[in-house]
């Protein structure tokens, strides 16, 4: 019965720690997005001049960097792979 409780105890901590890494993971991943959407819309503007769709071309790219980074980052990283789930079915690994 000790051991049970025990076990729930940590599993539930594993639950929270995996929560808070992954709300982490997913803000750090709007960041970008939001700016390559805004950037994306804005380069459709009639009224954006040469210099102006530059510079958000720029931001577009470096936005698309910063994003392919931390995809690489995440996925290579040891707790990330802990934290996803196992390809055979629903269940955390």
């Amino acid at each position: 019965m000790e051991a049970q409780a025990i076990e729930a105890g940590a599993l539930r901590r594993s639950d929270e720690l995996k929560t808070a890494l992954l709300r982490s993971v997913s803000h750090d991943l709007r960041t970008p997005l939001t700016s390559i959407i805004a950037a994306g819309t804005a380069l459709d503007s009639p009224n954006v001049t040469p210099e102006e769709r530059h510079e958000l071309s720029e931001a577009v790219v470096g936005e698309g960097q910063r994003l392919s980074h931390l995809v690489e980052t995440c996925s290579t990283s040891r707790g990330w792979n802990r934290a996803m789930p196992s390809r055979g079915g629903s269940r955390w690994t």
